[in-house]
Protein backbone atom coordinates (compact mmCIF):
# COMPACT_ATOMS: atom_id res chain seq x y z
CA UNK A 1 0.00 0.00 0.00
CA UNK A 2 1.09 3.53 -0.86
CA UNK A 3 0.74 5.78 2.09
CA UNK A 4 0.93 9.03 0.04
CA UNK A 5 -1.52 11.94 1.40
CA UNK A 6 -4.86 11.76 -0.08
CA UNK A 7 -7.10 14.83 -1.18
CA UNK A 8 -10.01 15.20 0.61
CA UNK A 9 -12.68 13.64 -1.33
CA UNK A 10 -16.46 13.10 -1.66
CA UNK A 11 -18.33 12.26 1.48
CA UNK A 12 -19.40 15.59 3.83
CA UNK A 13 -19.59 14.76 7.66
CA UNK A 14 -20.90 16.80 9.76
CA UNK A 15 -22.82 16.54 13.09
CA UNK A 16 -25.04 18.47 15.59
CA UNK A 17 -24.20 17.28 19.21
CA UNK A 18 -27.11 18.08 21.52
CA UNK A 19 -26.29 18.33 24.79
CA UNK A 20 -28.57 18.12 27.57
CA UNK A 21 -27.64 18.77 30.85
CA UNK A 22 -27.71 15.04 31.62
CA UNK A 23 -24.75 15.03 29.21
CA UNK A 24 -25.67 11.80 28.01
CA UNK A 25 -28.20 12.37 24.99
CA UNK A 26 -26.52 13.22 21.46
CA UNK A 27 -28.17 13.14 17.99
CA UNK A 28 -25.64 13.27 14.64
CA UNK A 29 -26.74 14.58 11.68
CA UNK A 30 -24.26 13.79 8.44
CA UNK A 31 -24.97 16.01 5.71
CA UNK A 32 -23.47 13.73 3.24
CA UNK A 33 -26.71 12.47 2.05
CA UNK A 34 -28.12 14.58 -1.37
CA UNK A 35 -24.85 16.20 -1.95
CA UNK A 36 -24.52 16.19 -5.58
CA UNK A 37 -21.76 19.00 -6.09
CA UNK A 38 -19.14 20.27 -3.77
CA UNK A 39 -17.03 22.67 -5.36
CA UNK A 40 -14.52 24.53 -2.49
CA UNK A 41 -12.91 26.17 -5.21
CA UNK A 42 -9.27 25.76 -3.56
CA UNK A 43 -7.34 25.85 -6.53
CA UNK A 44 -9.42 24.25 -8.89
CA UNK A 45 -13.00 23.76 -9.75
CA UNK A 46 -13.04 20.11 -8.89
CA UNK A 47 -16.22 18.89 -7.87
CA UNK A 48 -15.96 16.33 -4.58
CA UNK A 49 -19.54 15.17 -4.39
CA UNK A 50 -20.40 11.54 -5.66
CA UNK A 51 -21.25 12.74 -8.58
CA UNK A 52 -17.86 14.10 -9.25
CA UNK A 53 -18.41 15.89 -12.09
CA UNK A 54 -15.35 18.70 -12.37
CA UNK A 55 -15.59 22.44 -13.90
CA UNK A 56 -13.73 24.11 -16.48
CA UNK A 57 -12.68 27.59 -15.68
CA UNK A 58 -12.62 30.34 -18.09
CA UNK A 59 -10.93 33.70 -17.21
CA UNK A 60 -11.86 33.32 -13.58
CA UNK A 61 -8.71 34.02 -11.74
CA UNK A 62 -7.76 32.41 -7.95
CA UNK A 63 -8.11 34.83 -5.06
CA UNK A 64 -7.81 34.60 -1.61
CA UNK A 65 -11.19 33.19 0.17
CA UNK A 66 -13.32 34.31 3.14
CA UNK A 67 -11.09 32.70 5.71
CA UNK A 68 -8.01 34.69 3.62
CA UNK A 69 -5.94 31.29 2.46
CA UNK A 70 -4.86 32.28 -0.86
CA UNK A 71 -6.00 30.68 -4.03
CA UNK A 72 -9.14 29.31 -2.11
CA UNK A 73 -11.60 30.96 -3.88
CA UNK A 74 -12.16 32.50 -7.97
CA UNK A 75 -12.63 36.52 -8.67
CA UNK A 76 -14.60 36.92 -11.33
CA UNK A 77 -14.57 40.03 -13.78
CA UNK A 78 -17.98 40.52 -14.71
CA UNK A 79 -17.20 40.30 -18.74
CA UNK A 80 -15.79 37.16 -19.52
CA UNK A 81 -15.49 34.81 -16.66
CA UNK A 82 -17.06 31.75 -15.63
CA UNK A 83 -16.86 27.84 -14.81
CA UNK A 84 -18.93 25.07 -16.90
CA UNK A 85 -19.94 22.28 -14.86
CA UNK A 86 -21.43 20.34 -17.44
CA UNK A 87 -24.70 19.30 -18.46
CA UNK A 88 -25.41 16.45 -15.73
CA UNK A 89 -28.67 17.17 -13.87
CA UNK A 90 -27.21 15.60 -10.49
CA UNK A 91 -29.95 14.24 -9.63
CA UNK A 92 -32.14 17.16 -9.05
CA UNK A 93 -35.40 17.10 -9.95
CA UNK A 94 -38.12 19.10 -8.01
CA UNK A 95 -36.19 20.06 -4.92
CA UNK A 96 -32.71 21.62 -4.40
CA UNK A 97 -30.58 23.15 -1.86
CA UNK A 98 -27.90 25.63 -2.86
CA UNK A 99 -24.95 27.12 -0.64
CA UNK A 100 -22.51 29.82 -1.26
CA UNK A 101 -20.10 31.98 -0.56
CA UNK A 102 -20.26 35.27 -2.25
CA UNK A 103 -18.13 38.67 -2.08
CA UNK A 104 -19.33 41.59 -4.37
CA UNK A 105 -19.56 45.40 -5.22
CA UNK A 106 -21.61 45.35 -7.87
CA UNK A 107 -25.23 46.72 -8.55
CA UNK A 108 -25.87 44.70 -11.67
CA UNK A 109 -27.97 41.69 -11.71
CA UNK A 110 -25.27 38.83 -11.73
CA UNK A 111 -25.32 35.19 -11.50
CA UNK A 112 -23.72 33.39 -8.70
CA UNK A 113 -24.32 29.48 -9.85
CA UNK A 114 -27.68 27.71 -11.62
CA UNK A 115 -28.78 25.17 -14.50
CA UNK A 116 -31.49 27.20 -16.22
CA UNK A 117 -33.29 26.85 -19.40
CA UNK A 118 -36.43 29.37 -20.60
CA UNK A 119 -37.22 27.62 -23.43
CA UNK A 120 -38.29 25.06 -22.00
CA UNK A 121 -39.92 26.86 -18.69
CA UNK A 122 -37.58 24.52 -16.23
CA UNK A 123 -34.25 25.22 -14.30
CA UNK A 124 -33.31 27.47 -11.55
CA UNK A 125 -30.55 30.02 -10.07
CA UNK A 126 -29.12 31.73 -7.49
CA UNK A 127 -28.01 35.09 -8.22
CA UNK A 128 -27.33 39.17 -7.21
CA UNK A 129 -29.90 41.64 -8.26
CA UNK A 130 -29.68 45.47 -7.08
CA UNK A 131 -27.21 43.91 -4.35
CA UNK A 132 -29.96 41.60 -3.11
CA UNK A 133 -29.69 38.00 -2.93
CA UNK A 134 -32.53 35.90 -5.72
CA UNK A 135 -33.40 32.82 -5.83
CA UNK A 136 -35.06 32.15 -9.49
CA UNK A 137 -36.31 30.27 -12.15
CA UNK A 138 -39.32 28.03 -13.67
CA UNK A 139 -40.83 24.87 -12.96
CA UNK A 140 -42.58 24.33 -15.79
CA UNK A 141 -45.96 26.21 -15.05
CA UNK A 142 -45.39 28.83 -17.15
CA UNK A 143 -44.54 30.72 -14.19
CA UNK A 144 -41.49 32.84 -13.34
CA UNK A 145 -40.48 32.94 -9.47
CA UNK A 146 -38.05 35.30 -8.05
CA UNK A 147 -37.78 35.49 -4.31
CA UNK A 148 -36.72 38.82 -5.16
CA UNK A 149 -40.55 40.62 -5.40
CA UNK A 150 -41.58 40.52 -1.45
CA UNK A 151 -38.91 42.87 -1.21
CA UNK A 152 -35.53 41.42 -0.04
CA UNK A 153 -33.96 42.83 3.58
CA UNK A 154 -30.30 42.25 3.35
CA UNK A 155 -28.07 43.77 0.67
CA UNK A 156 -24.92 41.91 0.16
CA UNK A 157 -22.80 43.86 -1.98
CA UNK A 158 -21.24 45.77 0.49
CA UNK A 159 -17.56 43.96 -0.46
CA UNK A 160 -17.39 41.60 2.02
CA UNK A 161 -17.79 37.89 2.33
CA UNK A 162 -21.66 36.68 2.72
CA UNK A 163 -22.86 33.19 3.45
CA UNK A 164 -25.82 32.40 0.93
CA UNK A 165 -28.30 29.44 1.37
CA UNK A 166 -30.72 28.95 -0.85
CA UNK A 167 -34.00 26.30 -0.96
CA UNK A 168 -36.96 25.23 -3.37
CA UNK A 169 -38.93 22.88 -1.67
CA UNK A 170 -41.87 21.96 -3.76
CA UNK A 171 -43.85 25.35 -3.83
CA UNK A 172 -41.90 26.92 -1.66
CA UNK A 173 -38.35 29.19 -3.21
CA UNK A 174 -36.26 30.89 -0.04
CA UNK A 175 -33.27 32.46 0.73
CA UNK A 176 -31.25 32.91 3.68
CA UNK A 177 -28.30 35.55 4.09
CA UNK A 178 -25.38 34.52 6.75
CA UNK A 179 -28.24 32.40 8.79
CA UNK A 180 -31.08 34.46 8.76
CA UNK A 181 -34.06 33.68 6.87
CA UNK A 182 -34.21 36.27 4.31
CA UNK A 183 -37.27 36.06 1.72
CA UNK A 184 -39.50 33.70 0.63
CA UNK A 185 -42.18 33.34 -1.92
CA UNK A 186 -44.50 30.42 -2.80
CA UNK A 187 -45.29 29.31 -6.54
CA UNK A 188 -48.52 27.66 -7.50
CA UNK A 189 -46.71 23.89 -8.52
CA UNK A 190 -45.91 21.96 -5.35
CA UNK A 191 -44.27 19.43 -7.96
CA UNK A 192 -41.88 21.88 -9.88
CA UNK A 193 -39.74 19.94 -13.30
CA UNK A 194 -36.39 22.06 -12.48
CA UNK A 195 -34.60 19.38 -14.76
CA UNK A 196 -33.00 21.04 -18.34
CA UNK A 197 -30.20 20.22 -21.14
CA UNK A 198 -28.36 23.34 -20.04
CA UNK A 199 -25.00 23.13 -18.52
CA UNK A 200 -24.86 24.34 -14.37
CA UNK A 201 -22.59 27.32 -14.41
CA UNK A 202 -20.89 29.45 -12.34
CA UNK A 203 -20.73 33.12 -12.19
CA UNK A 204 -22.76 33.42 -16.06
CA UNK A 205 -25.56 32.61 -17.40
CA UNK A 206 -25.48 29.93 -20.28
CA UNK A 207 -28.14 31.05 -22.66
CA UNK A 208 -28.16 34.97 -21.85
CA UNK A 209 -30.54 36.70 -24.54
CA UNK A 210 -29.19 39.30 -26.59
CA UNK A 211 -25.32 38.65 -25.19
CA UNK A 212 -26.44 39.44 -21.85
CA UNK A 213 -25.35 36.81 -20.02
CA UNK A 214 -25.33 38.23 -16.44
CA UNK A 215 -21.63 37.87 -15.54
CA UNK A 216 -20.76 38.30 -11.74
CA UNK A 217 -18.43 40.78 -10.57
CA UNK A 218 -16.77 39.92 -7.53
CA UNK A 219 -15.47 36.52 -5.69
CA UNK A 220 -17.27 33.00 -4.91
CA UNK A 221 -16.15 30.64 -2.74
CA UNK A 222 -17.08 27.10 -1.17
CA UNK A 223 -20.39 26.24 -3.17
CA UNK A 224 -22.43 23.05 -2.23
CA UNK A 225 -25.34 21.87 -4.50
CA UNK A 226 -27.90 19.45 -2.50
CA UNK A 227 -30.54 17.36 -4.51
CA UNK A 228 -33.20 17.47 -1.59
CA UNK A 229 -34.15 20.18 0.93
CA UNK A 230 -32.18 20.30 4.40
CA UNK A 231 -34.30 20.39 8.27
CA UNK A 232 -34.17 23.02 10.40
CA UNK A 233 -31.35 21.29 12.05
CA UNK A 234 -29.24 20.44 9.48
CA UNK A 235 -29.44 24.29 8.13
CA UNK A 236 -28.50 24.86 11.74
CA UNK A 237 -25.24 23.03 11.45
CA UNK A 238 -24.22 24.04 7.59
CA UNK A 239 -24.49 27.61 8.98
CA UNK A 240 -22.39 26.69 11.89
CA UNK A 241 -19.37 25.19 10.45
CA UNK A 242 -19.43 27.71 7.28
CA UNK A 243 -19.32 30.93 9.62
CA UNK A 244 -16.61 29.22 11.65
CA UNK A 245 -13.20 29.82 10.67
CA UNK A 246 -11.50 26.78 12.06
CA UNK A 247 -13.19 24.88 9.39
CA UNK A 248 -12.50 20.90 9.79
CA UNK A 249 -10.60 19.28 5.66
CA UNK A 250 -11.20 15.74 5.98
CA UNK A 251 -7.90 13.94 7.68
CA UNK A 252 -5.19 12.75 4.94
CA UNK A 253 -5.14 8.99 4.63
CA UNK A 254 -3.83 5.90 2.85
CA UNK A 255 -4.57 5.28 -0.50
CA UNK A 256 -6.75 2.79 -1.91
CA UNK A 257 -5.07 -0.14 -2.00
CA UNK A 258 -5.70 -3.76 -2.97
CA UNK A 259 -3.82 -6.85 -0.96
CA UNK A 260 -4.14 -10.77 -0.66
CA UNK A 261 -7.15 -11.72 1.26
CA UNK A 262 -7.08 -12.35 5.13
CA UNK A 263 -4.00 -10.06 4.85
CA UNK A 264 -3.39 -7.95 8.54
CA UNK A 265 -2.99 -4.34 6.83
CA UNK A 266 -2.24 -1.33 8.95
CA UNK A 267 -3.75 2.40 7.89
CA UNK A 268 -2.85 5.61 8.72
CA UNK A 269 -5.04 8.68 9.04
CA UNK A 270 -3.68 12.24 9.97
CA UNK A 271 -5.97 15.49 11.13
CA UNK A 272 -5.70 18.87 10.87
CA UNK A 273 -7.28 19.33 14.36
CA UNK A 274 -9.58 16.90 17.03
CA UNK A 275 -9.86 12.57 17.48
CA UNK A 276 -9.67 10.61 14.36
CA UNK A 277 -12.14 7.87 13.87
CA UNK A 278 -12.85 5.02 11.42
CA UNK A 279 -16.06 4.02 10.45
CA UNK A 280 -17.42 0.72 8.57
CA UNK A 281 -19.73 0.54 5.90
CA UNK A 282 -22.49 0.45 8.44
CA UNK A 283 -21.31 3.76 10.56
CA UNK A 284 -20.03 1.65 13.36
CA UNK A 285 -17.07 3.21 14.89
CA UNK A 286 -14.39 0.63 14.45
CA UNK A 287 -11.13 2.17 15.27
CA UNK A 288 -9.84 5.96 16.83
CA UNK A 289 -6.58 7.20 16.40
CA UNK A 290 -4.02 7.87 13.49
CA UNK A 291 -3.63 4.55 13.01
CA UNK A 292 -6.51 1.55 12.31
CA UNK A 293 -5.07 -2.28 12.03
CA UNK A 294 -7.47 -5.16 10.86
CA UNK A 295 -7.45 -8.47 9.33
CA UNK A 296 -8.93 -7.98 5.49
CA UNK A 297 -10.91 -10.74 4.59
CA UNK A 298 -13.08 -8.99 1.84
CA UNK A 299 -13.26 -5.86 0.24
CA UNK A 300 -13.79 -3.28 2.58
CA UNK A 301 -14.43 0.64 2.69
CA UNK A 302 -13.84 2.58 5.79
CA UNK A 303 -14.55 6.34 6.74
CA UNK A 304 -12.50 8.51 8.50
CA UNK A 305 -13.18 12.03 9.92
CA UNK A 306 -12.08 14.14 12.93
CA UNK A 307 -14.18 15.73 15.84
CA UNK A 308 -13.07 18.71 17.60
CA UNK A 309 -15.43 21.17 19.92
CA UNK A 310 -18.64 19.54 18.43
CA UNK A 311 -17.74 19.45 14.87
CA UNK A 312 -17.24 16.45 12.75
CA UNK A 313 -14.45 17.15 9.34
CA UNK A 314 -15.56 16.39 6.00
CA UNK A 315 -14.66 12.69 5.40
CA UNK A 316 -12.23 10.43 3.85
CA UNK A 317 -12.31 7.71 2.21
CA UNK A 318 -10.22 4.77 1.86
CA UNK A 319 -11.10 1.59 -0.03
CA UNK A 320 -9.58 -1.95 0.64
CA UNK A 321 -10.34 -4.49 -2.40
CA UNK A 322 -8.91 -8.31 -1.54
CA UNK A 323 -7.82 -10.62 -4.18
CA UNK A 324 -6.85 -14.57 -3.79
CA UNK A 325 -3.31 -15.13 -3.89
CA UNK A 326 -1.52 -18.22 -4.20
CA UNK A 327 1.48 -17.32 -2.51
CA UNK A 328 1.54 -14.69 1.12
CA UNK A 329 4.41 -12.25 0.48
CA UNK A 330 6.40 -12.49 3.38
CA UNK A 331 6.55 -9.76 5.84
CA UNK A 332 10.24 -8.17 6.49
CA UNK A 333 11.36 -8.80 9.48
CA UNK A 334 11.26 -5.94 12.08
CA UNK A 335 14.26 -4.71 14.51
CA UNK A 336 13.40 -5.26 18.31
CA UNK A 337 12.46 -2.31 20.06
CA UNK A 338 14.92 -0.73 21.16
CA UNK A 339 15.66 2.39 24.04
CA UNK A 340 17.89 5.30 22.56
CA UNK A 341 19.40 8.18 23.83
CA UNK A 342 17.27 11.34 23.03
CA UNK A 343 18.90 13.29 19.61
CA UNK A 344 21.03 10.07 18.95
CA UNK A 345 21.15 8.48 15.39
CA UNK A 346 20.18 5.44 15.20
CA UNK A 347 20.43 2.52 12.10
CA UNK A 348 17.80 0.37 11.59
CA UNK A 349 18.17 -2.82 9.97
CA UNK A 350 15.66 -5.52 8.30
CA UNK A 351 15.38 -8.54 6.57
CA UNK A 352 13.01 -9.74 3.74
CA UNK A 353 13.22 -12.95 1.49
CA UNK A 354 11.80 -10.53 -1.47
CA UNK A 355 10.24 -7.62 -2.57
CA UNK A 356 10.98 -3.79 -1.73
CA UNK A 357 10.62 -2.86 1.99
CA UNK A 358 8.97 0.69 2.90
CA UNK A 359 9.83 2.06 6.86
CA UNK A 360 6.53 4.41 7.77
CA UNK A 361 5.76 6.49 11.13
CA UNK A 362 2.40 6.60 12.71
CA UNK A 363 1.17 9.25 10.36
CA UNK A 364 1.48 7.11 7.41
CA UNK A 365 4.14 8.98 5.98
CA UNK A 366 6.50 6.60 3.79
CA UNK A 367 10.29 7.48 5.38
CA UNK A 368 12.63 5.29 3.25
CA UNK A 369 12.86 2.15 1.54
CA UNK A 370 15.22 -0.96 1.73
CA UNK A 371 17.16 -2.94 4.18
CA UNK A 372 18.04 0.07 6.73
CA UNK A 373 16.93 3.30 7.50
CA UNK A 374 18.42 5.88 9.71
CA UNK A 375 17.08 8.25 11.74
CA UNK A 376 17.95 10.88 14.81
CA UNK A 377 15.47 9.75 17.41
CA UNK A 378 14.03 12.79 19.39
CA UNK A 379 10.44 11.44 20.56
CA UNK A 380 8.77 7.89 21.06
CA UNK A 381 7.93 6.35 17.81
CA UNK A 382 6.51 3.34 16.47
CA UNK A 383 7.62 2.43 12.92
CA UNK A 384 5.49 -0.01 10.19
CA UNK A 385 7.48 -2.19 8.30
CA UNK A 386 5.86 -3.77 5.01
CA UNK A 387 7.08 -5.80 1.82
CA UNK A 388 5.65 -4.74 -1.42
CA UNK A 389 6.23 -6.63 -4.81
CA UNK A 390 3.97 -6.42 -7.94
CA UNK A 391 1.70 -4.39 -6.74
CA UNK A 392 0.93 -6.28 -3.74
CA UNK A 393 1.81 -5.80 -0.01
CA UNK A 394 2.57 -8.46 2.36
CA UNK A 395 1.07 -8.09 6.33
CA UNK A 396 2.29 -5.04 8.22
CA UNK A 397 4.90 -5.26 11.36
CA UNK A 398 6.41 -2.68 13.46
CA UNK A 399 9.07 -2.27 16.20
CA UNK A 400 8.89 0.43 19.02
CA UNK A 401 11.80 2.86 19.81
CA UNK A 402 11.77 4.55 23.12
CA UNK A 403 13.57 8.18 24.06
CA UNK A 404 15.86 8.24 26.80
CA UNK A 405 16.49 11.49 28.88
CA UNK A 406 20.02 10.64 29.07
CA UNK A 407 22.64 12.90 30.31
CA UNK A 408 26.49 12.74 29.16
CA UNK A 409 28.91 11.35 31.77
CA UNK A 410 31.05 13.56 33.21
CA UNK A 411 34.59 12.62 34.19
CA UNK A 412 37.20 14.18 37.04
CA UNK A 413 40.28 15.97 35.99
CA UNK A 414 41.09 17.49 39.24
CA UNK A 415 41.23 15.92 42.56
CA UNK A 416 42.65 17.55 45.53
CA UNK A 417 41.60 15.13 48.87
CA UNK A 418 43.01 17.78 51.29
CA UNK A 419 39.94 17.87 53.23
CA UNK A 420 38.98 21.78 52.46
CA UNK A 421 36.17 20.70 51.20
CA UNK A 422 36.93 21.25 47.46
CA UNK A 423 37.33 18.06 45.15
CA UNK A 424 38.11 16.45 48.23
CA UNK A 425 36.51 12.97 46.51
CA UNK A 426 36.89 11.74 42.72
CA UNK A 427 33.78 10.83 41.63
CA UNK A 428 32.66 9.26 38.44
CA UNK A 429 29.02 10.37 36.55
CA UNK A 430 27.56 7.77 34.35
CA UNK A 431 23.61 8.03 33.97
CA UNK A 432 22.46 4.23 32.92
CA UNK A 433 25.72 2.21 33.50
CA UNK A 434 25.41 -0.70 33.53
CA UNK A 435 29.61 -1.85 33.62
CA UNK A 436 32.55 0.11 35.54
CA UNK A 437 35.69 -1.51 35.85
CA UNK A 438 38.50 1.74 37.03
CA UNK A 439 42.23 1.20 37.78
CA UNK A 440 43.97 4.19 38.66
CA UNK A 441 47.90 4.45 38.47
CA UNK A 442 50.72 6.42 39.46
CA UNK A 443 53.35 7.96 37.13
CA UNK A 444 55.50 5.11 37.27
CA UNK A 445 52.81 2.47 36.46
CA UNK A 446 51.95 0.70 40.07
CA UNK A 447 48.46 0.30 40.78
CA UNK A 448 47.29 2.36 43.53
CA UNK A 449 43.37 1.88 43.41
CA UNK A 450 41.11 0.01 41.75
CA UNK A 451 37.02 -0.63 41.56
CA UNK A 452 33.98 -1.58 40.43
CA UNK A 453 31.47 0.66 41.56
CA UNK A 454 29.84 3.12 39.84
CA UNK A 455 29.10 4.94 43.04
CA UNK A 456 32.86 5.38 43.44
CA UNK A 457 33.82 8.38 45.88
CA UNK A 458 37.93 7.79 46.20
CA UNK A 459 39.03 9.56 49.10
CA UNK A 460 42.88 9.41 48.24
CA UNK A 461 44.08 6.52 49.44
CA UNK A 462 45.69 3.82 48.29
CA UNK A 463 43.96 0.35 48.36
CA UNK A 464 46.19 -1.99 49.73
CA UNK A 465 47.88 -0.19 52.68
CA UNK A 466 44.80 3.01 53.26
CA UNK A 467 48.19 5.59 53.47
CA UNK A 468 47.21 8.92 51.71
CA UNK A 469 48.91 9.46 48.32
CA UNK A 470 51.56 11.81 48.11
CA UNK A 471 51.17 14.76 45.56
CA UNK A 472 51.50 14.29 41.93
CA UNK A 473 50.01 13.06 38.38
CA UNK A 474 48.17 9.84 38.51
CA UNK A 475 46.80 8.23 35.34
CA UNK A 476 43.58 6.17 35.20
CA UNK A 477 41.71 3.51 32.63
CA UNK A 478 38.12 3.19 32.77
CA UNK A 479 36.10 1.03 30.85
CA UNK A 480 32.24 1.43 31.60
CA UNK A 481 28.92 0.55 29.48
CA UNK A 482 25.86 2.49 29.30
CA UNK A 483 22.09 1.06 28.99
CA UNK A 484 23.72 -2.46 28.07
CA UNK A 485 25.64 -1.41 24.86
CA UNK A 486 29.68 -2.26 24.02
CA UNK A 487 31.90 -1.28 26.84
CA UNK A 488 33.43 1.59 26.26
CA UNK A 489 37.13 2.96 27.62
CA UNK A 490 38.15 6.00 28.74
CA UNK A 491 41.87 7.35 29.79
CA UNK A 492 42.05 10.53 31.99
Amino acid sequence: MNFKQKKSINKLHLILALLFVSMVASAQIKLDSGLVGHFPLDGNANDLSVVGVHGVVNNAALTSGRTNNIDSAYYFNGTDAYIDFDTNNRGVSNVITISAWVKTTSLGLQWVIGKYDWTVDKGYHLAIYDGHPVLAGRNNSGQYISTNYPNPKVLVNDGKWHYLLAEIANNDWSVWVDCVLDTMVTSNSTMPNLTNSHPLTMGYYFAGSNGDHLYFDGAIDEVRVYNRTLTSDEKQVLCKVNLDTNIFLAPKVSNDTTICDSTSLTLFARADSGVIYWDSPLGTIVDSGNTHTSVIAQNTTFYVYSFSNGIYSDTAIIQVDTMYCAFLIPSPVPPQDDSICSGESATFKTQSDTGLVYWVDSNGVVLDTGLTYVAVITEDMTYYLYTELIGQQSDTVSFNVKVLDCVVPVFPNTFTPNGDGVNDYMKFFIPNATCFDLVIYNRWGAEVFKSTHVELEWDGRILSTGDPISTGVYYYTLTYCVNGEEPETKNG
